[in-house]
């Protein structure tokens, strides 16, 4: 049984979703890309495109290329035979790539041909594993909530402080399509509990980027420490521990420290205290 297991993973990993008419080409790769941590990558073509055949001769089907492109669940979409997706995704020119995370939302993407060279670096670039995020993804397809955005929006948050700086901005991007997607479900379920909380996500995305000031004066005058809800307190004990680091005030900062040591859930921003750093 455990080896028709194995099996079974080893014939995930290395599919290629095939743009078959009857079926939409997308919702297969994003099922395939929640159960093997992989981003989608999707090339838009057609087959009077000129340059997409010549992208097709001198890249794609180049065995390094194909080697890379393994690393993703890689998609070739005819926008004539599935033009409902090309218009949800803005296509007016092709050949046009795009990689895209496991809930179809846009990491990257490239309109025009590209050579064997330059598609290498940017398939190079976002072959990463996103075991890290896999549950937060499932919980989401399960049911898309205010909740589980927001748990996305802070794992993509967390999940950037490791990555390359080349790459680093698209996921904090990405963690506020989500936070975005958050905030329109607040405007029916109006919770002060989840609208506190994508705010303090928004200083935390401004900080891992380095923008320390803009942190300081937003944590100093958006939020009052007393009215901070208790699911919360440890983000905003961190951020405030970061910047108060940042502004010299270090007695202040270990007393912040000091209270998001209490805290339940505290480890991965303890995490990230070592691993952001200050920034010049």
């Amino acid at each position: 049984m455990k080896r028709y297991f194995l099996l079974l993973i080893v014939l995930l990993q290395t599919i290629v979703v095939c743009a078959m008419v009857k079926d939409n080409p997308l919702v297969q790769a994003q099922k395939v890309a929640l159960g093997t941590n992989k981003l989608i990558l999707v090339d838009f073509y057609a087959d009077w495109c000129g340059p997409c055949k010549m992208m097709d001769a001198e890249s794609w089907n180049k065995p390094d290329v194909k080697e890379i492109s393994s690393n993703y669940i890689f998609v070739k979409i005819d926008i004539d035979k599935f033009r409902s997706i090309a218009e949800d995704y803005g296509i007016q020119g092709i050949p046009y790539i795009f990689i895209l995370d496991p809930n179809g939302e846009v990491v990257f993407k490239n309109i025009g041909y590209l050579n064997k060279t330059d598609l290498k670096e940017i398939l190079n670039k976002y072959a990463i594993n996103l075991k890290y995020l896999q549950t937060s993804y499932l919980i989401n397809y399960k049911k898309e909530t205010i909740g589980s955005s927001i748990r996305i929006a802070t794992k993509l948050q967390e999940f950037s402080v490791i990555l390359d700086d080349s790459i680093k901005n698209d996921f904090l991007l990405l963690s506020k399509i989500y936070l975005s997607k958050a905030e329109k479900m607040l405007r029916k379920d109006k919770s002060p509990l989840y609208s506190q909380k994508i705010a303090l996500l928004y200083l935390q995305e401004s900080l891992i980027k380095g923008n320390y000031d803009k942190v300081t004066k937003k944590l100093n005058s958006n939020f009052n420490r007393e009215e901070i809800e208790e699911p919360n307190k440890a983000l905003y004990y961190f951020l405030n521990h970061m910047i108060c680091n940042y502004n010299e005030q270090f007695e202040m900062a270990n007393e912040w420290l000091i209270e998001l040591k209490k805290q339940e859930g505290n480890k991965i921003l303890l995490k990230e205290i070592e691993l952001i750093g200050l920034k010049d």
